[in-house]
């Protein structure tokens, strides 16, 4: 799905950044979303926190699973 219409700028590229450990300033920056008439703004930081968000969640089970195998 296209967030900003401006730049062209897909909930893929965003999640994808967000993913590579960059910061909320950053993606703007990287894909340029947000540097236009800027409504996207707040789906873009959305769209951040929702990747991050999910990103802890995929490493709590792995760092649950080594704390068990320690013990």
């Amino acid at each position: 799905m296209i967030v900003c219409l401006c730049k062209g700028v897909t909930d893929r590229r965003i999640r994808r950044e967000a993913a590579a450990g960059h910061s909320l300033d950053e993606v703007f920056r990287r894909t340029g979303a947000g540097s236009g008439c800027g409504s996207c703004r707040l789906a873009v930081a959305r769209i951040v926190a929702e990747a991050r968000a999910a990103a802890k969640g995929a490493e709590r089970p792995a760092a649950a699973t080594a704390k068990q195998d320690a013990a």
